[in-house]
């Protein structure tokens, strides 16, 4: 499509020289072929540009010339170099845009669309001295849908490799360096937290000796730590295959059912890198012919990308002095397990049981392991490829797996790795248990739990959590316990003098652990009885002072006596008929009259009518638009025109 425009622009008059934008140097090459093939060029020079191509190459681009030119550039044309005389740009709307994928966790290049901003930049190339034209392959409406501005690449990018060059210069705190564009605090945390798993960063984030190391190797830190780890172990051909297949494409067709990945990996091999290696000696015995590789289920196109890099590994590796031996899985098993430990720890994964793929990871996370993996009997295992599908739910599954031996986390990482006895709830009994757990930093590796030598602390702190949370509940924690809280809590806040013990959450879950300790079961505490702690809880003063204060019924002044209310937050209230009321002329209080009560005046059928802190108000106009309303409804109750001097009849004796 780029030719055929080209081709409908050199018929326009005034082309000038044409600029035209593709992705990348594959694209770039299979263009020229095209415009020089078809001898669509014809009377033009055609170049290429782009940012890997040698000095001499790039001034023959952009310098101007005896004949018209063809310039087919990456994103390099779009700022940062001139071009004299172009006229006419032919833009793709695509680049090559760098940005991190989580997948393999390495920074990868992708093809994606460019955004407005960009687009612009591209179309002002043309025309700078004179009137241009420049041709979009992307429709309006696509156009509208992109982004403003490119995201900052600091914003797109795993920053390991930064915050390690960094460090390695000598920048101690990461957040005071002077960022031209400043990275998510994330994003920082997330390089920090890999370099300190790859052993890059001691606890208080300071370059260690191992990260020294990984530094001086021109490599994204993941694989310095890898291709260090297979130097240490003697398996450094092995490691450098490995980085160069998590890098790459893929060496495996993605088809089902025929010959495939599954035909590579054996079953007794330890890593699922040695099915790799297989099917790359098979495509490398096929000189990486597309076709006959595509029979065997393997990516010709992959497996050569790997020979790429595994050529550019050797020779990293040759130039250090490193032993360089022939690739072999088998004979390096464990040393391969070791070195892919070291710098895949992050990653390492257990199954729940023998008879599932589910598996619980590194940093609380929970995956499920690749049917096809050779590793599905090991103890442990690292995954090199995570991937994240999402279903009904997120299912992440774990690919390319390496078995290791957990005896060699306490070689590698002894920091990491913890040893604790504790207490855990089991759910199916309902008890506290006693627990031992080894962890590799917050993965459980191993738990063994009995009934015996519990730590009654930690007991009543578990069952205590539990009756917070409304798992468990506490028969005789009723509406009283809950009243007696309420009251404590009011009389703490309205006469602070008197330095009441607070009743805060934390209180309260002091005062059910204190309950629960000495038990270890639910049925142990059941039925306990709460006011053992509570009335501990005050002194006799205390609670002469609370029952004084803040009493549970309070006496009104017609002889009749009302029961108080209290509630978290609100204020404590009475309820009474409207007949019980005559006599009670002034809002009652407690707390020495400093807290007035809320009065629920009712109706002679218990139902609310009004609330008031201001009875002296009601009897002065609230009760006459009350008995206008209701009298009529209950005529054997009292409504007198004069409340304040009406007595109630005797009682009639009894016969």
């Amino acid at each position: 499509k780029m030719v055929a425009v080209c081709r409908e622009a050199m018929a326009m008059p005034d082309a000038g020289n044409i600029l035209m934008f593709l992705p990348g140097t594959h694209e770039i090459r299979k263009t020229i072929e095209l415009l020089e093939g078809g001898s669509v060029s014809r009377g033009r020079d055609v170049f290429p540009l782009y940012s890997s191509l040698p000095p001499a190459a790039q001034e023959a681009a952009i310098t101007p010339g005896n004949k018209p030119k063809i310039i087919v550039a990456t994103n390099v044309a779009e700022t940062s170099l001139t071009i004299e005389g172009v006229r006419t740009v032919i833009d793709s709307g695509l680049a090559r845009i760098s940005s991190y994928e989580a997948r393999r966790s390495i920074n990868t290049l992708l093809v994606k669309k460019i955004s407005r901003a960009a687009a612009e930049q591209r179309a002002g190339r043309a025309g700078r001295t004179a009137p241009g034209r420049a041709f979009r392959l992307w429709s309006e409406a696509d156009h509208a849908r992109r982004a403003e501005f490119e995201a900052p690449e600091v914003h797109r990018v795993d920053l390991a490799e930064a915050v390690l060059l960094l460090k390695a210069a000598g920048v101690s705190e990461i957040r005071d360096f002077r960022w031209f564009d400043a990275p998510k605090e994330d994003a920082l945390v997330r390089a920090e937290t890999l370099l300190h798993d790859l052993g890059a960063l001691d606890s208080h984030g300071s370059l260690t000796e191992e990260g020294a190391k990984m530094a001086s190797l021109p490599l994204e830190p993941r694989f310095s730590r890898l291709i260090l780890a297979g130097h240490e172990q003697g398996c450094v051909s092995e490691t450098a295959f490995i980085a160069a297949a998590v890098q790459g494409e893929g060496i495996f067709v993605n088809k089902r059912g025929g010959v495939g990945r599954k035909d590579f990996i054996f079953a007794d091999d330890g890593s699922d890198f040695a099915g790799e290696w297989r099917a790359f000696e098979s495509a490398e015995a096929m000189k990486f012919d597309p076709q006959r590789c595509g029979q065997v289920g393997v990516l010709a196109r992959g497996a050569r990308e790997i020979a790429q890099g595994f050529d550019r590994l050797a020779s990293l590796a040759k130039r250090f002095g490193w032993d360089w031996k022939p690739v072999d899985f088998a004979a390096n098993r464990d040393a391969v397990g070791r070195a892919m430990l070291a710098s895949f720890s992050d990653q390492l994964a257990i199954r729940f049981n023998q008879g599932t793929l589910a598996c619980k990871l590194v940093h609380n996370r929970r995956g499920k392991l690749d049917e096809e993996s050779c590793v599905k009997n090991a103890p442990a295992f690292v995954a090199a490829e995570i991937t994240e599908v999402e279903a009904r739910e997120v299912i992440t599954h774990l690919r390319r797996a390496t078995a290791i031996d957990p005896a060699w986390l306490a070689e590698l990482f002894p920091e990491d790795l913890t040893h604790t006895d504790g207490a855990a709830w089991d759910e199916a009994r309902r008890r506290v248990v006693a627990r031992k757990e080894t962890r590799f930093r917050d993965l459980v590796l191993e738990a063994k739990e009995t009934d015996q030598n519990v730590n009654l602390d930690q007991a009543a702190e578990i069952l205590a959590e539990k009756v917070l949370s409304g798992e468990l509940v506490l028969k005789n924690w009723d509406h009283t316990v809950d009243q007696w809280a309420a009251r404590l809590t009011l009389l703490g806040k309205a006469m602070p003098e008197l330095e009441m013990p607070g009743w805060t959450d934390q209180d309260k879950a002091d005062a059910i652990a204190q309950i629960c300790h000495g038990s270890v079961a639910y049925k142990d505490i059941k039925e306990a009885n709460v006011w053992r702690v509570l009335r501990e809880w005050l002194s006799s003063a205390q609670r002469s002072a609370l029952d004084a204060y803040c009493p549970e019924r309070v006496d009104l002044p017609n002889g009749q006596s009302a029961k108080i209310t209290y509630e978290p937050r609100r204020a404590p209230f009475i309820s009474a008929r409207v007949s019980h009321l005559f006599g009670v002329w002034e809002t009652p209080t407690i707390v020495g009259g400093r807290v007035p009560l809320l009065v629920h005046i009712l109706t002679p059928g218990q139902k609310p009518w009004q609330m008031t802190k201001d009875l002296k108000n009601f009897w002065a106009a609230g009760y006459f638009q009350m008995k206008k309303e209701v009298a009529g409804r209950y005529p054997r109750h009292p409504w007198p025109d004069n409340p304040r001097e009406w007595t109630p009849p005797p009682r009639k004796p009894h016969p």
